[in-house]
């Protein structure tokens, strides 16, 4: 259902393209989730990092992904590290799953709609030293 799901994603087209696949989000991190309740929305800045088509070599983005119309929304946020994300549909509402490792992001969003509302490559992570990275606290926006 997952693949289903993201061909419904407005925008989700250049990740396919990117990567060859759709996404797993195994590993990406949450950078930050912005909320506002007016207007029912969620967003979320996750950086993905994966290997390009038969391990040739490995692609970083940051993707910007945004439910509008949210439902119901549960997620715990112990780290900002994510396992997986899952999606499904519940009745007319899309339901999004984060997989969560021991400690994590984890939760559910049940939303009207999905969409990939930005793309950015980062540098090739192939490239860059490989010194421990400081932790970057998630940010949390309310409106």
């Amino acid at each position: 259902m997952t693949e289903q799901i993201w061909e419904l994603i407005t925008g989700a087209n250049p990740l396919r393209e990117i990567y060859g696949y759709w996404p797993t989000m195994h590993d990406a991190v949450v950078r930050t989730i912005s909320i506002c309740y007016e207007a029912r929305d969620i967003e979320i800045i996750f950086d993905y990092t994966d290997q390009f088509r038969d391990d040739e070599f490995e692609i970083a983005t940051r993707i910007a992904m945004k439910w509008s119309g949210v439902r119901d929304c549960r997620l715990q946020i112990e780290e900002a590290n994510v396992y997986g994300i899952q999606f499904s549909s519940q009745g007319d509402f899309l339901l999004t799953h984060f997989d969560r490792y021991a400690w994590g992001f984890d939760g559910e969003i049940c939303s009207a709609s999905i969409e990939v509302s930005g793309i950015q490559r980062l540098p090739d992570m192939n490239d860059t030293p490989t010194e421990p990275a400081e932790p970057k606290p998630i940010r949390i926006n309310l409106s």
